[in-house]
């Protein structure tokens, strides 16, 4: 949350464009579970930090835009670190599709063509 409010990384490139060149790499893991799993978060790759991060905002624009300020931080609220279950269940509750739903529907909206499959 604290990336998107800010604008860009750490760099001050576009987001989109960091994540993007990103994509090249095999060591960039892109895993909805980094999204919606504390321990997954944690367990990512110090020397892509910046790209995690720049993921994580581009995640946040996207569902503000498709859902909303109120209902994305009602999710951010809900989200519990170690509940990965409880988190799953949290994106059908106040989004009303599944967490893999909304993670593809993203991919599709924010890395289109670029996206790595």
């Amino acid at each position: 949350l604290a990336e998107r409010m800010v604008g860009h990384d750490g760099f001050r490139n576009d987001f989109l464009k960091t994540v993007g060149e990103s994509l090249s790499n095999r060591d960039f893991e892109l895993s909805k579970d980094l999204l919606i799993d504390h321990e997954a978060w944690l367990n990512t790759r110090d020397d892509f930090a910046r790209q995690y991060y720049s993921l994580a905002a581009l995640f946040s624009d996207y569902l503000i835009e498709k859902y909303g300020k109120t209902r994305y931080f009602k999710l951010y609220s809900a989200l519990k670190r170690g509940g990965l279950i409880q988190n799953e269940k949290m994106y059908t509750t106040l989004l009303g599709e599944s967490s893999e739903n909304v993670w593809e529907q993203f991919l599709n909206s924010k890395l289109g063509a670029r996206r790595r499959k």
